[in-house]
């Protein structure tokens, strides 16, 4: 279960390809302290079978390696804030499912991006639907996993963008202790929010602070951004080389706000060393981890 450290916990997410343990064993083998990864392809809706025995050795084995906590993404397709009926209810049982296997697996949090409400609607009527679906979801699946609302970078319906939105997202759901927020740092910048230096960090989290509450930050994608500051597209850059750089990612590291909480890499995985080089850089911003 996750707990609260004293120190950054570092992971990245990783590869399911060869089942689910796979993820931990990449993990271990980078030296992280934590992880990602998806329960099945994120541009696919079909879901795999998870038998008892792998579920199991997945919990087993996350035990030996302290891998905590460990974070589930959703796939891309769903889209909870939906008017149209098909894909809304696909989007919804996508939900169930995850939230069965992050049961299953004992994973401590599940992001899932909000979604996009319909041309023609508002954006009252997308969270409306989000909630809706969000309360059958939790009803029917009790358990300890917290679902995370990431923040996004913006453009077109897609809500999240606006730290109100995802306020208003929560809000609709009933069981609130089981909703908290994944902060990603690409997607901050390009909706608006600057994250450059010390001071805007400080700024952009008192604001994020006022509107959602630090209690309620769970999580932290850790990335650079090829889009510049207000730009509104997903571009996700190799830590230190986008408009947050590392003397942005520095104060990140060190900020109290986020101190206590897991940072994922999200970054592209271009070559095989792309991994262990984003880790190093940010490791090497972290003066308690190197004293």
């Amino acid at each position: 279960m996750f707990y609260y450290h004293t120190f950054m916990r570092l992971g990245v997410h990783c590869s399911v390809r060869g089942g689910l343990t796979n993820a931990l064993e990449e993990a271990a083998r980078l030296g992280c302290e934590t992880l990602q990864l998806f329960t099945k392809s994120p541009r696919v809706w079909r879901t795999s079978q998870l038998s008892d025995e792998e579920a199991a050795r997945f919990r087993t084995r996350r035990r030996e390696l302290k891998l905590d906590p460990i974070v589930v993404h959703t796939p891309y397709l769903p889209n909870l804030c939906t008017s149209n009926p098909i894909l809304y209810q696909r989007s919804e049982l996508a939900l169930h499912e995850d939230l069965v296997i992050c049961e299953r697996i004992a994973a401590d949090f599940l992001v899932i991006h909000p979604g996009a409400y319909s041309e023609g609607e508002t954006a009252a009527d997308g969270v409306r639907r989000f909630g809706a679906a969000m309360n059958r979801a939790l009803a029917a699946r009790p358990g300890r996993t917290m679902i995370l609302l990431e923040n996004m970078a913006g453009g077109g319906r897609r809500l999240g963008s606006a730290l109100e939105e995802l306020a208003a997202l929560r809000d609709a759901v009933e069981e609130q202790d089981r909703i908290g927020f994944c902060l990603d740092t690409a997607h901050t910048l390009a909706a608006g929010f600057p994250l450059s230096n010390a001071k805007d960090v400080d700024r952009t989290l008192a604001i994020f602070d006022r509107v959602l509450g630090k209690k309620n930050l769970k999580a932290v994608h850790a990335n650079d951004s090829k889009a510049p500051l207000g730009a509104r597209r997903d571009l996700h850059q190799h830590i230190g080389q986008g408009h947050i750089g590392l003397e942005g990612f520095r104060a990140l590291v060190k900020h109290p706000t986020l101190r206590s909480l897991p940072f994922i890499l999200e970054t592209p995985k271009d070559a095989p060393e792309d991994d262990p080089r984003n880790l190093k850089a940010l490791r090497s911003l972290d003066e308690q981890r190197s004293s």
